[in-house]
């Protein structure tokens, strides 16, 4: 059994997974972009934070700071203010504004744009939204000041919220500036919280568009090995054209603490799907990811050799472009430069 075959195989191996595991995550974010999913768990997590009280979400995502990132297909437009429209022109695109706005989610809210729009919904609940200037003109000491009964009139209808904002200002101690940035930390904490959620999710639909990939086209990563193994010519014709692509999109080593960026992961990951594919189309293994899937034949093994597929697709694409960089490397320094100083023997 010859080690430098068995690399060849690992790296084409690798580079198929690299391949299809961004074919799986296109699909995903093309799903999570129609379904609008990042923004239904930013709200999600806004709601948790405000101990599941929609109307209170509804008054912070409605906020002129919010609104100014929300878009739809159509775009979302501000609402004229009291000087461009009568009351009810401004009260039907209000609620025009905020219908759009519960359609079509922000996926992503600044820090400090919450914690303003937090602390002035709570400050002016009853405002209606194209009012809110005034306090946008306040000192911050006065904002901090007209907190105070407001955040008492919590206590009724919002009790869990009533100590968290009493909490919160305790914290800032007299400071509104202060108040900001601890509200800051706050909603930070629910993001992150979010985000693992998020993630959980992603990996749950990863795996499961993995299995549908796998059940329709039948990759048996055994079968795929073991032709590449047994078929010397066609691995060398299939793994050259890899080695080169990886080697041509490795970056440089990183400064000491830095990370590559993910713009350049993703081109990194094109460049090999890319390669993937014109491999694909050139050689015969084409044929061996579509003929070698037999589920009558050996159904056993095939099965089997299918599940390793979907586990290799449910690690991603990263994981696999990491590993695929290892096994270039591994081959290239593996194999001595002939010595020119040396008759050959």
């Amino acid at each position: 059994m010859s080690l430098s075959a068995i690399v060849d195989v690992a790296i084409v191996l690798i580079a198929l997974y690299v391949s299809l595991s961004c074919a799986v995550s296109w699909v995903h974010e093309q799903i999570a972009t129609a379904l609008n999913l990042r923004g239904k768990m930013l709200y999600a997590g806004v709601l948790n934070l405000v101990f599941g009280h929609p109307e209170i979400v509804e008054r912070i995502f409605s906020h002129p700071l919010v609104t100014s990132g929300v878009r739809t297909a159509t775009g979302v437009k501000a609402p004229p203010s009291a000087s461009q429209a009568g009351g009810d022109a401004v009260v039907s695109s209000v609620q025009d504004a905020v219908q759009r706005v519960t359609a079509y989610r922000p996926s992503y809210i600044d820090a400090r744009n919450f914690s303003v729009a937090f602390w002035q919904s709570v400050n002016a609940p009853n405002l209606p939204v194209t009012d809110v200037a005034p306090l946008l003109a306040e000192t911050p000491a006065k904002l901090l000041e007209d907190l105070k009964d407001p955040v008492n009139a919590l206590v009724g209808p919002y009790p869990n919220l009533h100590q968290t904002c009493i909490a919160l200002i305790a914290q800032a101690e007299g400071d509104y500036q202060k108040l900001l940035a601890t509200t800051d930390g706050w909603f930070e904490a629910q993001m992150d919280r979010v985000s693992g959620w998020y993630k959980r999710q992603t990996q749950f639909v990863v795996i499961a568009l993995a299995l549908l990939l796998v059940s329709f086209s039948g990759l048996d990563s055994i079968e795929i090995a073991k032709r590449l193994y047994l078929d010397p010519e066609l691995r060398a014709a299939v793994v050259l054209p890899i080695v080169q692509t990886v080697q041509s999109v490795q970056p440089n080593a990183p400064a000491p603490g830095a990370s590559p960026s993910p713009a350049d992961a993703a081109a990194r990951g094109t460049a090999v799907t890319q390669t993937v594919d014109q491999v694909l189309q050139t050689t015969s293994l084409a044929q061996l990811v579509h003929v070698s899937l037999n589920p009558f034949a050996n159904w056993p093994h095939h099965a089997f050799g299918m599940f390793l597929t979907l586990v290799a697709l449910s690690l991603g694409g990263p994981f696999w472009f990491d590993l695929l960089s290892l096994f270039v490397n591994v081959r290239l320094e593996g194999r001595k430069p002939q010595r020119t100083d040396q008759p050959p023997r």
